[in-house]
């Protein structure tokens, strides 16, 4: 009788004394010797004895391996009996691992000489997971071995891919706490697209450096999990296209060992020769850990502020540390604030707001007023989602306190930090302010209107409405003041943008240089001398130049260090000139250039010759 005559096939069913046995995957017969010379333990001997009158189920003398051939008459009868019941749940391990040793010997050792075996590993596979689910705790060691015994099972029914065929599909293996052993599936599944030639979704790559021997995970990927796996998507997609593409040039063979439970089976190693091991292939390592150190990195400061933090997971202060790539500004705590701001703007460049309004979507350690790291987060958020807000402690404002402060459209190129450029453009800022509400130009902090980002009126316009007696629009005033500060320095059209809404707050809220030696010093005599010329420009675009002006031009001018007399001479100038050609820098005297005399108005061209006598 040959050994495959001994084995019961997958869905077939047996008698065995007055037992039927459905669903096969037994063997049943005498004299079957075990792959080690001993008879085979998982061999049931229909001319054994059973016992009489009930089957025994304690399953004393079922471990630790048990044969059945060794077991007493009773233990025979109750195993038949389960077996004879579907193989269900309520018996001592020791049934489950004896039938266990059956599926063992089917695959590890009947495969040499059967070829249907290979058709019967997935309904074996099938009933060793139903088999775990059903009996078998985790801490039971039988669990260790049928995990193994799946593992031997997943790498010999894997497929055998092609070059340019069909890659693996499904989901990847799931992400578990213990990363050790490297789950088998993967193992395959990654072999599949090296052979294939096709590139590994980022659900698999995810999955890969998770396992990965070499990776070893950081503090952020256990912390934050959801995060760290969408940033990883997304970075993986943009770094990739279609995705990692593992070599297969010299990797060896997909190899693992096994140790059986059954007591008729040595210890054997199994391979795929059609299946390489690029689970650590280099290159791919390499990729992956520089991938994994990006997200890690970009997701710790989001990371460490959890753990400071309890509680504070999906508040809208957490979204101020998420990488870009993760802000949701249609949903989550940013939508209820991009409303709110949307209404205040209500298609304009800039608003003036009270920042007390702000607490209804930051809470603050004190109730008077944010600290400077609270209006810097708070300020960073507001950016995230296009906009900005003045002061701002990130650009030599001071912190967000009850009161005045601009709400602004911000530019996609804006930075987060000021230049050099723009920090000299500021303090000038200030002193134009003080200048330009002495002259009467400022608004008033009851004034709530919003500002255009380009004025619809030319400064020639509102120089002449103010000569005509009338007070000029504070818009229009903005607009002046910003562009005669950019002929000074050089900004960019984003620094205009803050300045802008800078000086709308200054306007707002009457507020005066904070700290005014600090940021003069900082300032070079090109600078100040700049400056001078700037805020000469600013009074004398008012409609009187009053003794208040000549008051708030002299202080500013000698906390730039330049001389307070120029202010009469450089004012007396401009008056001369009647709103003439300005300097084209601080180190051109008005008075030796041009001086209009008349301003030009429409005509025809040339001039008439005088009558020639006759």
């Amino acid at each position: 009788m040959s050994r495959q005559n001994y084995w019961v096939a997958p869905g077939q069913s047996v008698r065995v004394a007055e037992f039927d046995i459905p669903g096969g995957m037994i063997y049943v017969g005498q004299h079957l010797p075990s792959s080690v010379g001993t008879i085979e333990p998982a061999l049931i001997n229909p001319a054994l004895p059973l016992g009489r009158p009930g089957p025994d189920r304690s399953g004393h003398d079922l471990d630790p391996a048990p044969s059945y051939h060794l077991i007493s008459p009773a233990s025979r009868a109750a195993y038949l009996a389960w077996l004879a019941g579907g193989r269900s749940a309520g018996v001592p391990v020791g049934f489950v691992s004896l039938f266990f040793s059956g599926l063992e010997r089917r695959v590890l050792v009947d495969a040499a000489d059967d070829p249907a075996v290979r058709h019967e590993l997935p309904a074996i596979a099938t009933e060793v997971r139903r088999l775990r689910a059903l009996h078998v705790p985790a801490s039971n060691s039988f669990d260790s071995y049928a995990r193994a015994f799946l593992d031997v099972l997943e790498l010999l029914s894997g497929p055998r891919w092609q070059p340019g065929g069909s890659p693996p599909s499904g989901p990847p293996p799931a992400l578990h706490a213990d990363r050790w052993p490297v789950p088998i599936a993967l193992r395959v599944a990654i072999a599949g697209f090296a052979v294939t030639g096709r590139p590994v979704p980022a659900d698999w790559a995810r999955s890969w450096a998770w396992y990965h021997p070499s990776l070893f995970p950081r503090t952020p990927q256990t912390r934050c999990p959801q995060e760290f796996e969408r940033l990883f998507a997304v970075r993986y997609t943009r770094r990739f296209a279609a995705g990692l593409v593992p070599q297969a040039t010299a990797r060896p063979p997909i190899r693992i060992g096994y140790s059986p439970a059954s007591t008729g089976i040595d210890a054997v190693v199994l391979d795929r020769p059609d299946l390489p091991d690029v689970l650590e292939e280099p290159m791919a390592t390499r990729e992956l850990g520089a991938l994994v150190d990006s997200v890690t990195d970009a997701l710790t400061p989001y990371s460490r502020w959890l753990a400071r933090t309890p509680g504070g997971l999906g508040s809208l202060a957490s979204t101020a540390l998420l990488p870009a790539e993760l802000l949701d500004l249609d949903g989550g705590p940013l939508r209820n604030l991009l409303t709110w701001a949307n209404a205040h703007l209500d298609g304009q460049f800039a608003a003036v707001i009270d920042a007390s309004e702000f607490s209804a979507f930051w809470s603050t350690a004190n109730p008077a007023g944010m600290s400077r790291d609270e209006s810097a987060s708070l300020a960073l958020i507001l950016a995230r989602a296009g906009l900005g807000v003045e002061p701002d402690v990130r650009f030599g404002g001071p912190a967000l306190t009850p009161g005045p402060a601009v709400l602004f459209r911000l530019d996609r190129e804006a930075e987060d930090a000021p230049s050099p450029g723009y920090l000299a453009a500021a303090t000038m800022l200030h002193l134009a302010a003080v200048v330009a509400l002495a002259t009467g130009q400022g608004s008033t902090p009851a004034d709530r209107t919003g500002v255009r980002q380009e004025g619809s009126r030319s400064r020639l316009d509102a120089e002449q409405s103010t000569a005509n007696g009338a007070r000029s629009d504070p818009v229009d005033n903005t607009n002046a003041i910003i562009t005669g500060l950019a002929a000074e320095v050089r900004l960019s059209v984003t620094e205009r943008s803050r300045l802008a809404a800078r000086l709308r707050w200054l306007f707002a809220s009457g507020t005066a240089l904070t700290r005014p030696d600090r940021r003069i010093s900082a300032l070079t005599a090109t600078e100040r001398e700049a400056a001078g010329y700037f805020l000469i420009s600013v009074a004398a675009a008012g409609p009187v130049i009053a003794p208040e002006t000549v008051t708030a031009l002299t202080r500013a001018y000698r906390l730039l260090g330049l001389d307070p007399d120029l202010v009469y001479r450089r004012l007396h100038q401009r008056s001369v000139g009647q709103g003439g050609a300005e300097p084209s820098g601080p180190g051109l005297v008005p008075a030796d250039g041009p001086v209009v005399v008349r301003r030009v108005r429409p005509g025809p061209p040339g001039h008439p010759l005088p009558r020639t006598a006759p």
